[in-house]
């Protein structure tokens, strides 16, 4: 059976009106996921590429506590140079203490809440031992990037490792979304003691 297609203005009018919804499905079916996803991608790279460089000049500092600690420095509580930079406390315990009050304190100034928190065990580093805390958190971007900022700018030397993110898929185009954040965070505190104290 033939079809007869309307020409003349009433053609004119049906074929600019069949190209503007295929259009319109082309880009709400294919352009604009791609572009969103691309946008998305792009945000989390720059995102991940600005906390890189924050933790690569935390992880800069180790070398040279090391090497303070080879040429046989004095501990910080026996009076040494690093004894603003080292936790407080003289065993493992005390020091895990002190670290999990300066974050918490962090926490508090940036808007963000430490839902957990878990010690993990100390390792020597030299006349040093490295403290570590395992968080978890749930904020949104802006306050969970602020509070990674603040421990980057700690008067202690602090190291953000194995950070895992979880959140919405377009966290950037709705920075309000909560996004959940589990990190360890390790200081430093003087002392080669190996004792374990119970927690």
């Amino acid at each position: 059976m033939n079809v007869a297609l309307p020409t003349g203005v009433r053609g004119r009018a049906l074929a600019l009106g069949v190209a503007t919804i295929l259009l319109a499905v082309f880009w709400i079916g294919i352009a604009a996921p791609i572009l969103g996803w691309y946008s998305d991608r792009q945000d989390r790279l720059d995102q991940q590429r600005v906390l890189a460089q924050r933790m690569a000049a935390l992880a800069d500092m180790l070398p040279e506590l090391r090497d303070q600690a080879k040429q046989g420095e004095a501990p910080a509580e026996a009076g040494g140079s690093l004894g603003d930079a080292l936790l407080d406390g003289a065993t493992d315990a005390l020091a895990a203490a002190s670290l999990g009050s300066l974050l918490q304190e962090m926490a508090s100034e940036v808007g963000a809440r430490i839902s957990s928190s878990e010690t993990l065990p100390a390792e020597a580093a030299g006349q040093y031992r490295a403290i570590g805390l395992r968080l978890t958190t749930n904020a949104p971007w802006p306050v969970l990037a602020r509070l990674l900022e603040a421990i980057a700018h700690s008067d202690k030397p602090l190291l953000v490792d194995n950070l895992q993110l979880r959140g919405p898929p377009r966290v950037a185009a709705n920075e309000d979304a909560a996004v959940d954040a589990v990190f360890t965070v390790i200081g430093y505190r003087a002392g080669t003691d190996t004792k374990e104290t119970t927690r």
